[in-house]
């Protein structure tokens, strides 16, 4: 069992569930969208007690939605990713946190990313020259970068903002983006 000290947020009792078999954590679940009112007040009051969070929500766009309003409560939590490819279930049907691999999870707490306060570093313009945007690879070029900087899922837009809450700077993105090009 891995002892984690940062309180662990994910989407339900599944993710708990799968989490506590190898896992010594507090774990909160946000029961999906319903994220009730009480759950909140718990992650706040929590905060204002000095505990620190990891959100793990599923990749997928309400797990997106989920971790910003994790996020609005606790702003200085951090994140864990997984790989949409790695959560996927064995229908083929559902993508979570439960439905993938222990391994995953742990490589996902290693990368734990903390966003700072959303600063321009590279303009959207700059963005879009660099090709991560508009062109026909623009994806796939992005997708890379997630995968190798454990940036989690998301648009063009998220990425473009992760980018920029990590304070990564044109050079710095234009030598990862030849990392990832050239495999």
């Amino acid at each position: 069992m891995r002892k984690i000290n940062e309180v662990i947020i994910v989407e339900g009792s599944h993710d708990i569930a799968f989490l506590k078999t190898f896992l010594d954590a507090d774990i909160i679940d946000t029961k999906g969208f319903g994220f009730p009112l009480e759950t909140k007040k718990l992650i706040i009051e929590l905060s204002k007690q000095g505990r620190n969070f990891i959100v793990l929500t599923d990749p997928d766009y309400p797990g997106e939605k989920i971790r910003k309003e994790i996020e609005e409560l606790v702003p200085d939590c951090k994140h864990a990713f997984i790989k949409k490819k790695n959560a996927i279930s064995k229908n083929n049907k559902k993508v979570g946190v439960e439905h993938t691999t222990q391994e995953e999870v742990l490589e996902a707490l290693e990368n734990l990313i903390s966003f700072k306060e959303k600063k321009e570093i590279i303009s959207y313009k700059e963005y879009y020259d660099l090709g991560l945007l508009g062109k026909e690879n623009s994806k796939e070029i992005r997708d890379k970068i997630c995968e190798k900087m454990h940036l989690g899922h998301g648009s063009a837009k998220t990425i473009f903002n992760r980018i920029n809450m990590l304070n990564i700077t044109k050079e710095e993105l234009i030598k990862i983006i030849k990392e990832v090009q050239n495999g």
